[in-house]
C-alpha cells in the first residue's frame, strides 16, 4: 500500500505563508519524501499479522489490513479531543471505525458507543477490543448511514479517508476517498439532513487537500468549523465540527 501525501501545497487554508512556516513545510517535504518509501515498506510487512498496542489506556487489538491507531496520528488526536467532552450517558457514533479504539474508549469513558465500518474485518476487530477491555458496543458493517437505524445520536466522530485514489479493496477504504473525493460527497450528502442536534466533529490532515473537503461540505449547506489543532512530530492533525450553514 503506498501513501502519496500533498506536501507542500499552499492551498490549504490553515498553512502560514511566513518564511518559517514555507521553510518547515520544504523540510518536512525532503524528509518525508526519503523517509516514506521505507517507512510504508515497513509498515505493509509489520501489518500482514494481527498485532496489539496500547491506546489512550486501552490494549488494542489491529487486525491485518485494519487502520492502525498508533503509528498514524489522527485517531489520538480526535480522542485527545473528546476527552475534553463530555461522554457519560451519550450516544457515540464512529463512523468508519477500524479497530474500534475510539468506541471503545469512548464505552470506557460512559457513552453508549457504536461502531460502524464499511469492512467486517473491522467491525468483528472492534467487538474484539471492547470484550477485550471489558465494555460493551454495538457494532455495524455499513457504508457511512447505509445500515444504521435513524435513532437519534448525540455525537458523530469520523476519521476519514482523505487521499484521492480509488480503493481496489476493503481495506483501502480506510485511506482512500475515491479520485474525485465520492467519500466526502457521499459523507456530506448524508449528514446534512440529519438533524441539528447532532455533533459530528472530523479530524483531517495537513496532508490532505482541505479546500477541496470544504467545498464539498459547503455544497451540501455544511461548514466546517475549525475546533482543535493538535501537532505531532510529522504533522498537524485539525478537528472540525460539521454544522449546518446558517440561512
Amino acid at each position: 500500500m503506498l501513501l502519496t501525501y500533498n506536501y507542500f501545497s499552499l492551498e490549504n487554508p490553515l498553512a502560514s505563508c511566513s518564511f518559517a512556516a514555507l521553510m518547515r513545510q520544504f523540510i518536512r517535504h525532503c524528509f518525508k519524501s526519503l523517509a516514506d518509501p521505507i517507512l510504508n515498506w515497513q509498515y505493509s510487512r509489520y501489518a500482514r499479522v494481527d498485532r496489539t498496542c496500547r491506546f489512550m489506556g486501552l490494549t488494542i487489538l489491529v487486525k491485518s489490513g485494519v487502520f492502525h491507531p498508533v503509528f498514524f496520528f489522527s485517531t489520538k488526536a480526535l480522542a485527545k479531543y473528546l476527552s475534553t467532552l463530555s461522554l457519560k450517558g451519550k450516544k457515540v457514533l464512529e463512523l468508519g471505525c477500524g479497530t474500534g479504539a475510539i468506541s471503545v474508549w469512548a464505552a470506557k469513558n460512559g457513552a453508549l458507543a457504536t461502531a460502524s465500518d464499511i469492512h467486517p474485518i473491522a467491525v468483528n476487530n472492534a467487538q474484539e477490543n471492547a470484550h477485550l477491555n471489558g465494555v460493551k458496543i454495538q457494532s455495524v458493517v455499513s457504508d457511512l448511514f447505509e445500515n444504521l437505524n435513524d435513532e437519534m445520536i448525540d455525537l458523530i466522530v469520523i476519521n476519514p479517508p482523505y487521499y484521492p485514489q480509488k480503493p481496489t479493496n476493503l481495506a483501502e477504504n480506510a485511506w482512500y476517498c475515491g479520485e474525485e473525493f465520492e467519500y466526502f460527497k457521499g459523507l456530506f450528502s448524508q449528514l446534512a439532513p440529519r438533524p441539528n442536534s447532532e455533533e459530528v466533529f472530523m479530524v483531517l490532515s495537513e496532508d490532505c487537500q482541505v479546500n477541496k473537503i470544504k467545498e464539498i461540505a459547503h455544497k451540501n449547506q455544511l461548514e466546517l468549523r475549525l475546533v482543535h489543532t493538535e501537532k505531532s512530530i510529522l504533522e498537524w492533525s485539525y478537528i472540525f465540527k460539521a454544522e449546518r450553514k446558517p440561512l
